[in-house]
């Protein structure tokens, strides 16, 4: 996903090219002028006026967003996503290339365009063809690892910012159960049936063990403390970030 600011500024430059073409065949083809501004005026302002709206969303909702985050609301963000990157770095060692708790607004482009914003972020890169149910299970490890690291820190638990990752582990739980990967099921049991809702809540269990175990033996609340004062890790500081 792309946000409204990358979006933005791609759309605004797409628009005044557009414009500068068509002004130069208008130019060569007096006959076709006409036609150069009614195209223009039909789909260079408009995507003009869209790339104006994305940027000043982008402005103001982020802004707006940054001043009603409390200390603890960062801290609570920055433990969540030291969470993903230990099980990530733990998991598949050399594969972050970010962690940040920085608000970051993203948009998706389709039939009902939607809008999303998030309080920081965690990505790493690991591509595989043909995905294994240990490599599935490792993927579902890392989405579960934030609520995970606010259980292990928290008196009062986890958080409602954990809901998209649990929808994502469930979905790869989906995923693997159709494949055959489940814990007792074929690929035969029916979507929705008590059995495969029972084969998917055996997999995140399996996903949050596989979590806690790695997490219970780091030091969760220094590395997002750290965090929260350097607020963005790239790819070259990682190593000197976890001290290893």
């Amino acid at each position: 996903m792309k946000t409204p600011l990358f979006l933005g500024t791609v759309l605004l430059i797409i628009s005044l090219i557009q414009a500068i073409v068509f002004l130069i065949l208008g130019t060569l083809n007096a006959c076709s002028l006409s036609f150069a501004r009614n195209v223009q005026y039909f789909a260079g302002i408009p995507l003009f006026a869209i790339a104006l709206i994305l940027l000043l969303y982008s402005i103001i909702t982020t802004i707006g967003i940054a001043r009603q985050r409390t200390p603890e609301d960062i801290y609570r963000i920055a433990v969540h996503e030291i969470g993903h990157a230990l099980v990530a770095n733990t998991l598949f060692p050399n594969s972050l290339e970010i962690i940040t708790i920085k608000i970051r607004i993203n948009i998706r482009l389709s039939v009902f365009p939607t809008i999303t914003v998030s309080g920081g972020h965690v990505n790493y890169s690991v591509t595989t063809l043909f995905p294994t149910k240990a490599h599935l299970l490792k993927k579902m490890a890392i989405l579960y690892s934030g609520f995970v690291a606010e259980e292990l820190i928290f008196p009062d638990g986890h958080s409602t910012g954990v809901s998209k990752d649990i929808s994502k582990a469930t979905e790869i739980a989906k995923e693997m159960i159709l494949n055959g990967m489940g814990p007792f099921l074929t690929t035969a049991t029916p979507i929705g049936s008590q059995e495969f809702v029972a084969a998917c809540e055996e997999l995140a269990k399996e996903a949050k063990q596989m979590a806690h175990k790695i997490l219970s033996q780091k030091p969760i609340d220094e590395l997002a403390r750290k965090l929260v004062g350097l607020e963005t890790v790239r790819k070259t500081d990682i190593k000197d970030f976890f001290g290893t």
